[in-house]
């Protein structure tokens, strides 16, 4: 085995962040770190094999695999110490060589068993070699070390299908009492050992997982907005469920089989916890135990895993279909944390962290001799009817001087922070910077950013937030005012609305405020000019929309502009193809009008994407900017998914608009098109794409040279404002008595947070 020294000390000696005076708190998880140890997977001299589901069973390791070399679908076994992969030698593939497709799983079954589940097609020939017809299958079995077949529940997926009601079947199980546990579409039905149907239960959510519990029982994991993320138990006796165990507010949870310490096992974000059973009829509760993320693991590639003996976890990485030179089979074992190599820690508060982000974290960890990234993901402490509640906790932590270094700046006040001296002003490293400057990024969308002229946080990518309309119906322009916007619905058929529900009254007010808060709010001075003429003038303009719009909701709104019932757009523009699309829902050229306003003014604004800030108190200032900076480095090629938006780095902008204006496919020197469809909620619209034009980058830089602000959502304000001016609007208050209550209460909001 290869020794690797990653060793990730999980926020050893600092918290979250360190304080101003440098104070240090205890170590989470007891002190205990997890370090990696890659063991091979020695698939070569079978086929190099694809690896279609794994799971450990006492020392060993069995796989499911798929042969390439006509050999069809097998269970292989390598031994967790030295040794060599070898078939299950008694193993016979269900269907043999005629089975065409699975889908399979590996379960750990009792005293040394395999269960294995597979759906499988399976062609039939005659003894003459004529083919005789296809059979699908959905077959369980248990098999021994050896492969031998100890039990199987086999039947033709259609009439199992139809017999219980519950749409397409994507898993069966057995609890430890023999019956059959079957996981379907719409719900989960419970047979006995011969396939004869108990009961059947339909759940709050179809989307869930299925984990079968340390005590032999089977849990079901999904969610509702009153309980967040739980797993309830099946229970056979009443047929219906029975004990409910909470695991998060927040829908993060993904629960996993149990064993004989844990009843069961969940995820919390990129963290591992453990459900430990309580004693006379106490639930228990959840015991966090790791978090992949520190221990060098992606927990997006984790297949699954497995407890062994000492604490230590086998761990089998890699994606269903894979080859076998993309799984990794790693042994993390608990270590004391005072005994392994210090590395100075930058913390990073993360909110939802993406995958290309956690690809970027895991790469500077591995490569970096000297620091070391630890990341608290804050998302895990909203719920589902409160998404601010990691913000909140982020907040408080913050307000007691435990700044994180690195921020992913997902809705974060970024201006109000920087204004109170939290940020770093980032402009001087990018000018210092060897291989940046402000000549190779595009500048204008960073300097819309500033605040003050410093800039706290950098992108990869941006995208503009608009409004877009017909040009021969909204013109040629990327200004209006509201009485050109009703001139412009003059031209629309009778009925017809100016936009979607959520650009009604409060949020025309909102959107013209998130565009530009500094119009009304100066975070350095903590003042703020809602008592002003130019607002007043806002609530009355605003107050000339609509109460409501039309409520289809954002996928509908393209039906709606298509069957000409809307006249605006409120989708953002990501890409050049955003051009041909909103042409073809229009069917017309189309202008970025943004939003009207009063002032005539530019109602249109850029977006950041993966934005990053760093902490003014960060330590290691250095280390953070050269994680930081990779935000803004050109890539050697852009891959498709590279980027959700327009890049910031002006190299990779020319590429990716490059790539963009390349026809996909040429015959006889002609383009030929390709199809795509249009999210245009319960109705599937296509259209022909072809390559973006030169007229459709001018058409963006066009955009681009107009927009000089960042959109920037500050949640309690825009409550402040929105909460206070539906009264206006609603007629229950005077324009004097709305300015008075939204300027006193925004005052006091601003003066708690400068």
């Amino acid at each position: 085995m290869k020794k690797r020294a990653m060793v990730l000390l999980l926020i050893l000696a600092l918290l979250l962040g360190l304080t101003a005076c440098g104070k240090k708190e205890k170590a989470p998880y007891n002190g205990i770190i997890y370090t990696e140890e890659e063991a091979a997977l020695r698939l070569d001299r079978l086929g190099d094999p694809q690896v279609l589901d794994g799971c450990v069973v006492e020392d060993t390791i069995y796989l499911l695999i798929y042969r390439a070399d006509g050999q069809s679908y097998q269970v292989v076994r390598q031994p967790l110490a030295e040794g060599e992969a070898e078939l299950l030698p008694a193993y016979q593939p269900l269907g043999g060589e005629n089975a065409f497709s699975l889908n399979g799983s590996l379960r750990a079954g009792p005293e040394g068993t395999l269960w294995l589940w597979e759906m499988a097609s399976v062609n039939g020939f005659n003894a003459d070699g004529e083919f005789t017809g296809r059979e699908d299958l959905a077959v369980l079995r248990q098999l021994d070390a050896e492969g031998r077949e100890l039990f199987r529940f086999e039947e033709d997926q259609e009439k199992l299908q139809e017999a219980l009601g519950l749409g397409s079947i994507s898993e069966i199980l057995s609890d430890a009492e023999g019956d059959l546990i079957v996981r379907a579409e719409k719900g989960l039905a419970v047979m006995d050992r011969d396939g004869a149907l108990q009961f059947t239960m339909e759940p709050d959510s179809a989307y869930g997982s299925v984990a079968l519990l340390g005590d032999g029982r089977v849990g079901f994991c999904d969610w509702n907005l009153t309980d967040g993320c739980r797993l309830r138990v099946i229970d056979k006796a009443s047929g219906g469920w029975g004990q409910t165990y909470p695991l998060s507010m927040a829908d993060t949870a993904g629960v996993h089989d149990g064993d004989e310490t844990a009843l069961f096992y969940y995820n919390l974000g990129d963290e591992l916890w453990a459900w430990r059973q309580g004693e006379d009829g106490d639930p228990g509760q959840g015991e966090r135990m790791l978090n992949f993320l520190d221990a060098g693991i992606d927990r997006n590639s984790v297949n699954s895993f497995s407890f062994l003996s000492g604490g230590r976890l086998a761990v089998l990485c890699g994606q269903l279909w894979e080859d076998a030179s993309k799984t990794k089979l790693s042994i993390l074992t608990p270590t004391e944390a005072a005994s392994l190599p210090e590395k100075k820690v930058l913390t990073y508060a993360a909110f939802y962290l993406g995958l290309s982000e956690r690809a970027a974290i895991l790469e500077f960890n591995r490569t970096n001799p000297e620091y070391v990234i630890s990341v608290t993901d804050y998302s895990q402490y909203g719920t589902l009817t409160d998404l601010s509640g990691g913000m909140t906790k982020l907040a408080t932590e913050i307000g007691a001087g435990r700044v994180p270094d690195i921020l992913a700046v997902w809705n974060i006040p970024v201006v109000q922070w920087g204004a109170r001296g939290l940020l770093e002003d980032l402009w001087p490293y990018i000018d210092n910077d060897p291989e940046l400057g402000r000549e190779k990024l595009m500048t204008r969308v960073l300097e819309a950013a500033e605040t003050g002229g410093k800039l706290y946080e950098i992108s990869d990518s941006f995208r503009f937030c608009t409004l877009t309309g017909a040009r021969s119906v909204v013109g040629d322009r990327y200004t209006w005012t509201g009485e050109d916007m009703w001139a412009a619905l003059e031209k629309m058929p009778e009925g017809s609305v100016p936009m979607r529900a959520s650009q009604d009254r409060s949020g025309v007010l909102l959107g013209l405020m998130q565009m530009d808060w500094d119009r009304f709010v100066d975070w350095e001075k903590g003042n703020c000019r809602f008592d002003s003429e130019e607002f007043r003038e806002l609530l009355e303009f605003c107050g000339s929309f609509p109460a409501a719009g039309s409520d289809t909701g954002y996928q509908g709104e393209a039906l709606e502009v298509l069957e000409r019932r809307q006249m605006l757009l409120s989708w953002d523009v990501m890409e050049l193809d955003d051009l041909q699309e909103y042409r073809f829902l229009f069917g017309d050229e189309v202008s970025f009008v943004g939003y009207p306003n009063p002032w005539g003014e530019v109602g249109s604004s850029f977006m950041l994407e993966k934005g990053l800030s760093m902490s003014s108190d960060c330590r290691h200032k250095d280390a953070a900017w050269s994680f930081m900076r990779q935000l803004l480095l050109p890539h050697e090629t852009i891959e498709s998914n590279d980027f959700l938006a327009f890049p910031i780095n002006k190299s990779d902008f020319q590429k990716k608009m490059e790539q963009d204006m390349t026809p996909k496919r040429v015959k006889n020197g002609q383009e030929i098109p390709y199809t795509v469809t249009v999210d245009a909620g319960s109705v599937e619209l296509t259209r022909d794409a072809y390559a973006a034009t030169q007229e459709d980058l001018d058409q963006i830089m066009a955009l681009y040279e107009q927009v000089d602000t960042v959109l920037r959502v500050d949640s309690a304000l825009a409550d402040i404002i929105a909460g206070t001016a539906g009264a206006y609007f609603a007629g229950d208050k005077t324009l004097d008595e709305t300015v008075e209550l939204i300027q006193n209460r925004a005052s006091l909001y601003i003066s708690e947070q400068s």
